[in-house]
């Protein structure tokens, strides 16, 4: 075969296939001709800054997307942070007023959450979302041996490890304390409790009422309920407090 300037190059390819493949070049050169058209580079051009605008914007878009992402994985760790801090403040409160209301009595316990699984220091399996109520009554002592061995302390705190061990007024008690415990984080304007002051003898019910009544005086910008089945002793503090009784049931 030889070439436009006469020049003999050896192929292997048919005539057909040299023709096939010179109209294809042909083709590309009629597609690409019109590019050395000035009005068609002007508007290649034209399309090219446009598309680069697009870009820049979409670029900026991102960045600022990007930006309010990080500030908002800061923030929530700023939020993780004062969410577990106000846990920790709150059940020292709740601890606080939980331990002040039990001394009222000569009593001692604690208070404390399980927020997750885990296992306590006495070696149990404590389950997410439960509260641990630990309450020593004033007779604990009644356990400590003359030489005030640690079995002694050990056996009493085995006995005492949760509410099932008291009786039915420390019960009833210890339901007092821990509700005005809970009262300490309770945003409600009202406070009601039923029959608080059941199976508690007189000395008892009478420091659960004074209890009661105090707290109440003390945050008188709430409005506190107390119902009771049992008759009303004299109150220490008369001027702020409404007795009111409900007329006997009608029997047959």
């Amino acid at each position: 075969m030889k070439s436009t300037n006469g020049e003999v190059i050896e192929t292997e390819r048919t005539l057909s296939d040299v023709k096939a493949e010179i109209e294809r070049f042909k083709e590309i050169i009629a597609e690409n001709e019109e590019m050395a058209n000035p009005e068609k580079q002007r508007e290649v051009v034209a399309e090219y800054k446009n598309l680069m605008a697009v870009v820049k914007r979409l670029a900026g878009e991102f960045q600022i997307m990007n930006n309010y992402i990080e500030l908002l994985k800061e923030t929530m760790k700023k939020r993780k942070a004062a969410y577990h801090h106000m846990r920790y403040y709150m059940t020292r409160v709740i601890n606080f007023f939980f331990s002040h209301v039990l001394k009222q009595k000569e009593f001692s316990g604690s208070i404390t959450p399980y927020f997750y699984d885990m296992v306590g220091e006495d070696g149990k399996q404590k389950k997410a979302q439960t509260l641990e109520v630990v309450i020593y009554p004033r007779n604990k002592e009644q356990f400590v041996g003359e030489n005030g061995s640690s079995q002694a302390t050990e056996a009493a705190s085995s006995i005492y490890s949760t509410t099932k061990s008291l009786s039915g007024g420390e019960r009833s008690y210890s339901t007092v304390a821990f509700i005005i415990a809970l009262w300490q984080i309770c945003p409600s304007p009202f406070r009601l409790l039923d029959e608080v002051d059941v199976f508690m003898d007189m000395v008892t019910r009478k420091i659960s009422i004074d209890t009661l009544i105090w707290f109440a005086t003390e945050r008188s910008s709430k409005q506190f309920i107390f119902l009771s089945p049992l008759h009303m002793q004299k109150l220490d503090n008369p001027e702020c407090v409404t007795i009111n009784f409900m007329p006997e049931p009608e029997r047959d």
